[in-house]
């Protein structure tokens, strides 16, 4: 048996060697074949590819990025033409856009459209923010019909430090707009004595200078838009005086003394303008004309343009004979001229009485009917009440001021009366925003020392006290803060 075992094992060796070079040949088989199928699916693959191309990219290729912006591109441009737009981008850059879009335009690496950058959302919404131009396309975020809105609706806005288009002002809108005009009125100014009782004022301004006077009301002059004062007096070096119980005088330099405390307007219409003969009056005149301050007086109208619109400024000394008729056609007259705001000063009523008189209210009543806008009353040397006839007012009196003619009036109250017109459409409007600043004609309580001053706390409570009192039976009250009601 051991035999056959032995005579088999040469048989089975030569039979399994067989078998296993069938089976590397197989195998071998089996490899060529599975690379070749391998190598046939490839191109299958790459054809898939070439039907995607967002799944691949070669340097060849155009970017993700550069596809976008040609496409958003046609999308900006109203008129279907991308390179006005871009045009149109750069020139406004360059004619005052802010830095930041000037460099955004600039940059060749940066996106110039609304759409995507990189796959960067953030960057995206920064780019959108910063780019407010009425020529930016649509955000790609929105939809089509969205966007549309949101650009109609964004045609004004601009991007920071981008100069506004000038827009002409059609005939409607230039109406539609309103100047204002802030007029400040202040009582009688004597700059100058009679020396037959004191010389004071002449003292003062030797020691002082012409500022000194108006100082601590030039602050108010100053900063409104006209000032006008009732000037009682004359600058002459004339010497022989008129016959009367007071004539007052000083010199012609002396007018400096209103010029730097920001006077425009005088009313001359009174009873000192020919204190040292007519030829007084034409040196005062002449002086005036000379420093460019305007003077009213019987039929000389004053006319001073404030912010492009006309005023007229007319005075009436009642005191002498005056008719209504020459009222009315000097305020016919200012109309004519085109003037705006008419304001008309008179000369009138008695002295030291604190209360209109029937004539005073007669007239003054008449020239608001004829067309004036405000009236202002001279002479009492003391206050009277303010009256609201016809929707303007009435100033009866407005006491003394910077006054040389007196070394220590009995009653220094003073006040300022200021009122804000408004011109709308060419036309006065109907509102008065006014009111008074309580003053004394001094510094000092027991003298004159010729400076008037503006009151506070105590006194100034008092004084509007004093003038509600004086205007309550002419429909004006006034407020704790001076303003009219």
């Amino acid at each position: 048996m051991k035999n056959n075992f032995t005579q088999e094992v040469p048989m089975n060796a030569h039979s399994a060697k067989k078998t296993f070079l069938s089976l590397l040949l197989i195998l071998s088989l089996c490899l060529d074949i599975a690379m070749t199928a391998h190598a046939g699916e490839y191109p299958a693959q790459s054809s898939a590819a070439l039907e995607n191309p967002g799944n691949f990219s070669s340097a060849s290729d155009t970017s993700p990025s550069d596809m976008d912006e040609n496409d958003s591109s046609d999308e900006t441009a109203p008129d279907g033409s991308s390179s006005d737009k871009d045009k149109a981008d750069t020139d406004s850059a360059g004619d005052g856009s802010s830095g930041g879009n000037t460099a955004a335009d600039n940059d060749s690496s940066a996106d110039t459209s609304s759409g995507t950058s990189s796959g960067d959302d953030s960057s995206e919404e920064g780019f959108a923010e910063e780019n407010t131009l009425a020529e930016d396309a649509p955000s790609a975020k929105l939809p089509a019909d969205e966007a549309d809105r949101k650009a109609d609706g964004e045609m004004d806005s601009l991007s920071a430090g981008e100069a506004a288009p000038e827009m002409e002002l059609t005939p409607s809108a230039a109406e539609s707009e309103t100047t204002f005009i802030t007029l400040s009125t202040a009582g009688d100014c004597t700059l100058g004595i009679d020396s037959r009782y004191s010389h004071n004022f002449n003292k003062y301004y030797k020691k002082k200078g012409d500022r000194y006077f108006l100082k601590k009301v030039s602050p108010i002059f100053s900063q409104d838009d006209i000032t006008i004062v009732n000037f009682e007096g004359t600058l002459t070096s004339n010497k022989k005086r008129a016959r009367k119980t007071f004539t007052f005088k000083g010199p012609k330099k002396y007018v400096s003394i209103l010029k730097k405390g920001s006077v425009e307007v005088v009313n001359l219409a009174n009873n000192h303008s020919k204190d040292y003969g007519k030829s007084s009056l034409t040196d005062t005149q002449s002086t005036l004309r000379k420093n460019n301050i305007g003077y009213c007086r019987s039929t000389v109208i004053s006319y001073q343009t404030v912010n492009d619109v006309k005023m007229a400024f007319l005075g009436f000394n009642a005191l002498e004979r005056i008719t209504k008729s020459q009222i009315r056609s000097g305020i016919v007259q200012a109309k004519k001229n085109k003037a705006k705001i008419i304001v008309v000063s008179f000369h009138w009523g008695v002295e030291r009485k604190y209360y209109p008189n029937a004539k005073q209210k007669s007239l003054g009543r008449y020239a608001i009917d004829c067309g004036a806008s405000l009236v202002l009353g001279h002479h009492p040397h003391v206050l009277q009440g303010i009256e609201k006839y016809n929707g303007r007012y009435i100033v009866y009196s407005l006491g003394n001021f910077c006054f040389g003619g007196n070394s220590n009036p009995k009653d220094k109250d003073t006040i300022i009366f200021q009122q804000k017109f408004s011109i709308k459409g060419g036309k006065l409007q109907p509102e008065n925003n006014a009111k008074i600043i309580p003053c004394s004609l001094s510094s000092h309580k027991k003298t004159n020392d010729f400076q008037p001053r503006i009151l506070s706390g105590s006194e100034k409570k008092r004084l509007i006290k004093k003038m509600n009192k004086l205007s309550r039976k002419l429909k004006v009250s006034i407020s704790s803060s001076g303003k009219l009601n």
